[in-house]
């Protein structure tokens, strides 16, 4: 069986976790997927959670979540021999002015020639917990979200990545991204997908 890593990286108590699972749980619903029980490690969880999912090439996904509270010595680990990797943030925080720059800063390293990424792993950005921001939108400052969300798409179209904006507990475009993950492995050139809540850009 073909072992596919995966590395989900991304900003502090974003969603991660959770986004791990829904993604999981879509492979056991539709791929007659398997998940592994995650190992202990010196009382913590392992960052890692294996998937063994049956489609046209039977596959292993391990997604290796960084995480900089727990097991933080094995964070070192994420990166060497990756395919991909996801970097998560959260959606509801886009009213705060600082934010964008935080999450840019992260991700122009990443892309960059000195990141310990691997330069043949691609990068998808990942806009987590919509939901929230769709509360948020509600409540009456749905002004700075809409224009925060153009900006990361913006921003994902000039450096050429792929951009998903999910919601785990509602299962908003869970499933496309788990496509971009089992199609992160194929040879075959792809266009940059842009994926909004709202719309597919191609």
């Amino acid at each position: 069986m073909t072992p596919h890593k995966i590395t989900v990286d991304g900003m502090s108590a974003c969603g991660k976790t959770r986004l791990i699972a829904a993604l999981a749980e879509h492979a056991t619903t539709h791929y007659n997927g398997k998940t592994k029980p995650q190992e202990n490690i010196c009382g913590d969880l392992s960052p890692i959670t294996s998937i063994e999912i049956q489609d046209a090439e039977p596959r292993s996904i391990d997604f290796w979540e960084v995480s900089y509270s727990s097991c933080g010595r094995l964070t070192v680990l994420a990166y060497p021999k990756t395919k991909l990797v996801l970097f998560c943030f959260p959606l509801d925080y886009l009213d705060d002015p600082n934010f964008e720059w935080d999450v840019k800063d992260k991700v122009d390293y990443l892309i960059s020639k000195e990141s310990h990424k691997g330069k043949d792993a691609p990068l998808i950005l990942v806009g987590c917990r919509n939901d929230l921001r769709k509360q948020k939108e509600d409540a009456g400052s749905w002004t700075a979200f809409r224009e925060g969300s153009k900006e990361f798409e913006k921003y994902a179209r000039k450096n050429y990545l792929e951009y998903f904006e999910c919601s785990a507990e509602n299962r908003e475009n869970i499933a496309e991204l788990f496509q971009a993950v089992i199609g992160s492995n194929d040879s075959a050139p792809k266009k940059r997908r842009v994926i909004s809540s709202k719309c597919i850009l191609l």
